[in-house]
């Protein structure tokens, strides 16, 4: 099991989001469905207290998972692979309230491709994106990157 401190995330005046890994496993099976990744978004105030989410509507939320290279820095494609082959199954999920928490679950996930790397998950605000708001910050809500996981 791998716990994650978050990377750094989207701010706004009034928020802080901060999202953690819940569960990560460090071996992947290759070609075989797991449905063992979690995460946890946590809202905070401006002095860094937990307060409910209730700035944000938790359905609205969408989550990405995502393989980068083993450093972290550059997404990863290996040779002959395309975007769309790399993990194949749910590679979106939808927030869900969980104590004063959101969490998004990953489902049915097959990673097709073997050897070292890091999963990288997104989270983004839908309701900004389809109601065509101006905003100053990103779509992105806040994101995490895993320690290094073995495909195998």
């Amino acid at each position: 099991m791998t716990f994650i401190s978050p990377i750094e995330s989207c701010e706004d005046p009034n928020y802080r989001y901060k999202l953690e890994f819940d569960y990560c496993p460090e071996n992947i099976p290759f070609k075989s469905s797991i449905d063992l990744i979690s995460c946890f978004l946590t809202t905070m105030d401006a002095d860094g207290n937990l307060i409910p989410y209730s700035n944000l509507n938790p359905y609205e939320l969408v989550a990405y998972i995502s393989l980068v290279s083993s450093d972290g820095f550059l997404d990863s494609i290996p040779p002959g692979s395309t975007p769309d082959n790399i993990i194949s199954g749910n590679l979106t999920s939808n927030g869900r309230p969980f104590d004063e928490k959101i969490i998004f679950t990953f489902k049915n996930l097959i990673f097709n491709v073997r050897g070292r790397y890091k999963l990288k998950i997104t989270v983004f605000d839908l309701s900004v994106m389809l109601s065509h708001q101006q905003r100053t910050s990103s779509l992105n809500i806040s994101s995490v990157v895993s320690d290094t996981v073995e495909i195998q």
